[in-house]
């Protein structure tokens, strides 16, 4: 068997080969290289690759929304803080103010 993948007789007759329709088993199949090229390169990004890219956005896009979540509830637990001082500041007020208003009238009478 000749290098180049055809077959010759036994009679030594170069002019009649036949070549045999069998890949040469020593040979890759053809565009085996450029796929592993391209494999490397990125150019072939493949489905699995979108399906990460996809999902990495995802959990960004999940993020943000978890840190907006967050800063509302955090203003909105500040908001709730502060209206509740201001009502203890306000009974406090109005309990001196009754003090206050039941010394006056202690005194008068």
């Amino acid at each position: 068997m000749s290098s180049n993948g055809a077959t010759e007789r036994d009679d030594g007759d170069d002019s009649s080969r036949s070549y045999s329709t069998e890949p040469n088993p020593n040979k890759r199949p053809p565009g085996r290289k450029q796929a592993k090229e391209r494999l490397k390169i990125g150019g072939d990004a493949g489905l699995y690759k979108e399906a990460i890219a996809e999902l990495i956005l995802d959990k960004k896009e999940e993020k943000k929304l978890r840190e907006l979540r967050w800063d509302e509830e955090k203003k909105m637990e500040d908001r709730w803080k502060e209206t509740k001082m201001i009502q203890q500041q306000k009974i406090i007020i109005g309990k001196r103010q009754t003090d206050v208003g039941t010394r006056i009238e202690n005194h008068v009478l």
